[in-house]
């Protein structure tokens, strides 16, 4: 229910009753499935760059559509910015992945204000 926005971990281990690391443990299972994809924040300060919370994103809509169970038509939906921005990250992932042979990083950046921006990032390159 929090696609496109940002997740901590801590929060979803408070909601769920369960410790932080079995949290950790079923989103890595969840991405090493291919089911999910993170985007972490991007920050200067590799140190933060870890504590930052990440946004998380479902590689098919329809799988995100199932767990909610809300089979509504999109003009009757409350999400449905969530799922067109959720189908725009996985066809821009498809993309990068294609033309840079996967050696691009992608991260958000946000302002103090709350304005968001994709940012795509060669290793190495500034």
């Amino acid at each position: 229910m929090q696609v496109g926005n940002q997740v901590s971990v801590s929060e979803l281990s408070g909601m769920l009753g369960i410790t932080r690391p079995t949290v950790e443990k079923y989103l890595d299972l969840l991405e090493k499935s291919f089911v999910i994809f993170r985007l972490p924040s991007y920050s200067r300060n590799l140190r933060n760059e870890i504590r930052k919370s990440q946004k998380i994103y479902f590689y098919d809509n329809g799988i995100l559509i199932a767990i909610t169970g809300n089979y509504s038509m999109i003009q009757n939906r409350t999400d449905a910015g969530f799922l067109w921005e959720n189908f725009c990250m996985t066809e821009r992932m498809k993309i990068n992945s294609l033309k840079s042979a996967g050696l691009t990083n992608m991260y958000f950046w946000r302002t103090y204000d709350g304005a968001e921006m994709i940012w795509l990032r060669k290793p190495g390159v500034c």
